[in-house]
């Protein structure tokens, strides 16, 4: 009769999901159960790789150039060899390394198990100075990039001969006086910049005599009167330093054309 055999499929269909249901509960038990055997695994095999030392830091590599020393950069991290990489602090490095180093761009990665990279884009430096207990490396902004104990950058021009305004930290501005000389200087500084000779340039100093002192990596030395001398020759001491003349003594303040002689 059409009543029972309505009757008849509505129960079929309620024992299907019946079964419907059991069967997703058994499958979700095995799969929590699977779950939790798989998580207790890994924890085991992690602590014992942790018991191993496999987490411990073995590399520590510094990318980029800078003027400080590979290992100072490290020693300002904070972080040694042997330390557990999931317990090194990345903003604790960049609060230490920032102590010492001023950077456009500071970039450190953990690269498991037992790596860790940092990579840097220091700040432009112009020139350096020695106070007398050490070296301020200052950028083109006039504040310290850097400072080390001895001269570790072979490529920055050492500035003397004046005495520094203030005992400044990194991050400070800086500044030597007499300030009219020291604008000289830089400005000095900036044209050889500009002309891509800056790296050749080893010191420029004042003199006894007030005179302004151009030392070479050639170990050539140049001797203007002021700014202007030196603007009014930059063509030919230029060439001298471009041709990489060595151990000349060129001295362009005594007339109308430089006296060079052998140092």
């Amino acid at each position: 009769m059409p009543g029972r055999k309505k009757n008849k499929t509505e129960s079929d269909v309620k024992k299907r999901l019946k079964r419907r249901r059991r069967i997703n509960i058994i499958r979700n038990a095995a799969i929590a159960l699977v779950t939790v055997a798989i998580l207790a695994v890994l924890g085991y095999m992690f602590e014992q790789a942790l018991v191993k030392g496999e987490f411990d830091v073995k590399e520590i590599s510094v990318e980029g150039e800078s003027v400080l020393p590979e290992s100072m950069i490290i020693e300002a991290s904070g972080v040694k060899t042997g330390d557990n990489i999931f317990l090194v602090n990345i903003n604790d490095m960049r609060s230490g390394i920032g102590n010492v180093l001023m950077t456009d761009e500071l970039i450190i990665q953990k690269k498991l198990p037992d790596q860790i990279r940092i990579e840097i884009k220091e700040k432009p430096v112009l020139f350096a100075y020695h106070s007398g207990k050490k070296f301020d490396y200052v950028g083109e902004d006039l504040k310290i990039v850097a400072e080390n104990n001895y001269l570790s950058a072979g490529n920055v021009p050492l500035v003397s001969g004046l005495e520094p305004e203030t005992d400044g930290n990194v991050g400070d501005s800086f500044s030597l006086e007499p300030s009219y000389k020291f604008t000289n200087i830089l400005e000095i500084l900036r044209i050889f910049k500009n002309n891509n000779l800056l790296g050749e340039i080893s010191e420029v100093s004042i003199t006894p005599e007030n005179l302004y002192r151009i030392i070479t990596r050639q170990d050539s030395e140049i001797i203007v009167k002021d700014l202007e001398n030196f603007k009014e020759y930059f063509g030919y001491i230029k060439n001298i330093v471009e041709k990489k003349t060595r151990r000349v003594q060129i001295n362009i303040t005594t007339g109308n054309y430089p006296v060079q002689k052998q140092r």
